[in-house]
């Protein structure tokens, strides 16, 4: 009887793994002298882990660039009706015309991406009413309807991003550093210019009534920056006494950046 001797598979494939990796040619890089004729193909990124915090931020950045360019355009408002309460119509209108255009231009996407409904009208119609009818009983009804359309955007941002120093300080820092760089470009060899002047002073008055919303937990969790905010908070106000500039500046513009950078650096503390 003839036998035929077979060789079991796994014997087979481990001289087939030996022999392929015997003859097959060293990898770019470990040719002599260390150099590579064709370049080593970077491998693809391994996709992100769950629980990546990549997308909260820029959600989170994006949220802050909101608040911020909506709260320039209400500490303008502000400013803008302290200046009619002032009867002082020929200051509050170029503070409530093409700049305020320009920020509600730079928000617009957004306004449509969070479905807000539009308020471009009720501040062209504030603005209109300002300039040419400042006395009209009117004026005070537009601008109760244009902050209330800020109102609505401010609105669609979670509660609890509103109560939460982690989300507001960095919104008040955006609207503090803008209304320094106002400021000093409002100051020039002792005089003030108003209209630099009042846009700061509209954002310092936003920027207070913003870190009142989280002063709970500023006193409560952050006792030691809160006393440092406020300290520098209420300096800083000292620079702007009312809507109507006085005859000279109260503090310098390199005195009002120190003082916003003070409220900057405790605020990163926090939110580090």
């Amino acid at each position: 009887m003839k036998f035929t001797f077979r060789v079991p598979s796994l014997i087979l494939s481990a001289i087939a793994l030996a022999f392929l990796t015997n003859c097959a040619p060293p990898p770019a890089g470990d040719t002599e002298g260390g150099s590579s004729e064709s370049p080593v193909e970077t491998p693809a990124s391994p996709a992100p882990p769950k629980g990546n915090t990549e997308a909260p931020k820029a959600e989170a950045d994006a949220d802050i660039d909101y608040m911020v360019k909506l709260g320039i355009l209400k500490g303008r408002l502000m400013a803008g009706q302290e200046l009619i309460n002032a009867d002082k119509a020929d200051l509050a209108e170029p503070l409530l015309g093409q700049p305020v255009q320009q920020v509600y231009s730079e928000l617009e996407a957004q306004l449509t991406d969070r479905k807000i409904p539009e308020f471009k009208t009720a501040l062209t119609q504030l603005h209109e009413l300002v300039k040419s009818q400042p006395k009209d009983t009117k004026v005070s009804e537009a601008f109760e309807t244009a902050m209330q359309g800020i109102e609505k955007a401010i609105a669609v941002v979670p509660t609890t991003k509103l109560q939460s120093p982690e989300f507001i300080l960095p919104v008040m820092v955006g609207l503090l550093n803008t209304a320094a760089s106002e400021y000093k470009g409002a100051v020039a060899d002792g005089k003030i210019t108003p209209l630099g002047y009042q846009t700061a002073h509209g954002l310092i008055l936003y920027a207070n009534n913003l870190y009142g919303s989280i002063a709970e937990p500023m006193t409560k969790d952050h006792a030691a920056e809160n006393e440092a905010i406020v300290k520098a908070l209420g300096q800083l106000e000292a620079a702007w006494p009312g809507a109507i500039p006085p005859e000279k500046p109260v503090k310098t513009p390199e005195e009002v950046e120190s003082l916003v950078k003070a409220i900057e650096d405790n605020s990163k503390k926090i939110t580090k």
